[in-house]
């Protein structure tokens, strides 16, 4: 949950999870860049444990995608519960920059509580009182800053 650490959050779950958007050109950027970074599928029950070929066509077919590559896990993503596709969390994200001069851009924060809600997985309610909390504190910080 790298999104929520950017918040503050002190949960990790050490990998990135990447929402994409669904253009051939795009498709074909994202599809380069996995392949420099040696990228494989991690497959989930029943193919447990067993790793297969990254292409393209997974992109274009797959609504989600758990990845391995030399640079860490990364979940490439269709769509985000709570939120939509590319277009829509576009426009429930902020930017950021990074230490390497790019920028990228991240749901907000209550963009990320609505997605964590949405999503009812176990690994999401566990994140949620902290994201709250987190939450709760930049909103009493900005009331007290108006007084």
């Amino acid at each position: 949950m790298i999104a929520g650490q950017l918040y503050g959050s002190r949960l990790a779950t050490y990998d990135l999870d990447v929402l994409y958007e669904r253009s051939e050109e795009n498709i074909a950027r994202l599809t380069a860049y996995m392949q420099s970074v040696d990228a494989y599928v991690q497959e989930t029950w029943p193919n447990e444990g067993v790793a297969s070929e990254f292409t393209s066509t997974s992109l274009s077919t797959e609504l989600s995608l758990t990845l391995g590559t030399i640079e860490g896990d990364i979940d490439l993503l269709h769509r985000i519960d709570g939120i939509g596709d590319y277009s829509n969390a576009l426009s429930k994200s902020q930017p950021f920059s990074l230490p390497n001069g790019r920028t990228i851009h991240v749901l907000t924060l209550s963009a990320l509580i609505e997605a964590k809600r949405a999503s009812d997985r176990d690994k999401d309610r566990l994140h949620l009182p902290e994201l709250e909390a987190i939450a709760e504190l930049e909103t009493d910080g900005d009331s007290t800053e108006k007084t």
